[in-house]
């Protein structure tokens, strides 16, 4: 029976609006209500949704290859401003890559604002999920789990150039910029939800779990 619910609800989600399950909770909150109401009818199913932000390890945001990483140094920043620019744009920026070394990116829009993300340590969420497990109040709500607070791409970068050593540049990019910032409030007010790990922290951490990513 709940494999049986589980992909009624998964087919009709999709032909609704052409995502899966967690997408719904973001995108179409009505949809969310009705499918929520349903389900807690159902006296063998409570629920409740963790939207999760970006979850890292602290190690992560100092590789190219791993988020958050990837979106503050330039190499791996090129094929996403290839989707937001000009593909002649991406590649005069490309060009800008010397060597094979990590050279990070403060990406900013055409104002010259730059560009805002938002993360979770891996050790915020585990706590986090701990909550709604131990609050009733939490059956049948959807709470938003991220960091402390979004960082800048100008701070986060110039953080990593002071304590890991790397070649940094500064570029204004045409097209919609990324402004990613998520709002904790109903899980701070409804269960204490207290994240603790902001950029600099997680940063600090990564370098002291990885000492190798330290200019020697």
């Amino acid at each position: 029976m709940h494999d049986e619910l589980g992909g009624q609800l998964q087919t009709v989600c999709q032909r609704r609006i052409g995502i899966e399950v967690f997408g719904v909770t973001w995108r179409d909150e009505a949809f969310w209500r009705d499918s929520r109401g349903f389900l807690l009818s159902q006296d063998w199913l409570p629920i409740t949704i963790a939207r999760f932000a970006l979850t890292i390890e602290p190690w992560e945001m100092l590789y190219p290859d791993r988020p958050p990483g990837n979106f503050l140094h330039l190499q791996s920043m090129i094929p996403v401003i290839r989707t937001r620019a000009l593909d002649e744009v991406a590649a005069r920026i490309a060009k800008l890559q010397i060597g094979e070394s990590p050279i990070l990116l403060i990406a900013r829009d055409e104002t010259g604002t730059p560009y805002l993300f938002q993360h979770c340590d891996v050790r915020d969420i585990v706590r986090g999920l701990q909550l709604p497990l131990e609050n009733p109040v939490a059956i049948g709500e959807a709470f938003n789990l991220s960091g402390p607070a979004p960082f800048s791409y100008d701070q986060a970068v110039i953080a990593i150039e002071e304590q890991a050593g790397r070649l940094t540049i500064d570029v204004d990019i045409p097209g919609p910029p990324i402004r990613v910032h998520h709002s904790t409030a109903k899980a701070r007010g409804m269960l204490g939800y207290a994240p603790r790990h902001d950029f600099r922290g997680t940063l600090e951490e990564a370098l002291r779990t990885d000492p190798g990513q330290s200019p020697s």
